[in-house]
């Protein structure tokens, strides 16, 4: 049997918990659970205890010899960070990638009749409205998520919509989500180019 609580949350705090729990398809009461869980599975140390563990911890501080006399060398260690992590993610061109996933949504997808490239040049994520004979009207644009993978490196919303629902988003009959616009910017591939 469970409990409920009651919480009351500001809208800068609800906003964004709410939009996360959408984007991965939960309800905002199955998101916080999902996170919460993990929390209360957690041992509760006492002081005492927290102190025993990092005493048998720290027993095997020192113990590792790598051969090398300068491993503690605090300024060696931070030039060795500062030129690591100032190398450039080698991301592939988001160009190419898009070019690749439209090729083969229209090879896997017969229903396509085209799809649109939502703000290309944020380049931070990939936009995608498939238009398609085949899709379910909602009468909404609605994107589905898609977490970077090696294959596609960038995170990925992808819409399916109908040939009339693309018509009700260019005539702004049909809005978009937040932050996707028709301004001009955007790219539309059909099955033949």
């Amino acid at each position: 049997m469970g409990r409920q609580l009651t919480l009351e949350l500001p809208d800068e705090l609800y906003e964004p918990l709410a939009k996360s729990a959408e984007a991965v398809g939960q309800t905002l009461d199955e998101w916080i659970l999902t996170r919460l869980r993990p929390m209360a599975q957690q041992p509760v140390l006492s002081e005492k205890e927290k102190e025993a563990a990092m005493a048998e911890l720290m027993a095997f501080a020192g113990c590792v010899k790598s051969g090398d006399s300068n491993t503690a060398d605090n300024e060696r260690i931070d030039a060795n960070l500062a030129r690591e992590y100032g190398k450039e993610l080698q991301m592939p061109n988001v160009e190419a990638v898009v070019d690749k996933l439209v090729k083969e949504y229209f090879d896997i997808e017969e229903g396509i009749k085209s799809i649109v490239w939502i703000n290309p040049n944020q380049g931070k994520e990939i936009w995608l409205i498939e238009v398609d004979t085949t899709a379910i009207p909602a009468g909404r644009v609605e994107p589905f998520y898609f977490k970077p993978s090696e294959e596609v490196p960038y995170p990925v919303r992808i819409a399916n919509i109908t040939i009339d629902e693309w018509e009700g988003v260019k005539e702004g009959t049909i809005d978009m989500p937040e932050g996707w616009t028709l301004d001009g910017t955007e790219c539309v591939f059909t099955r033949d180019n």
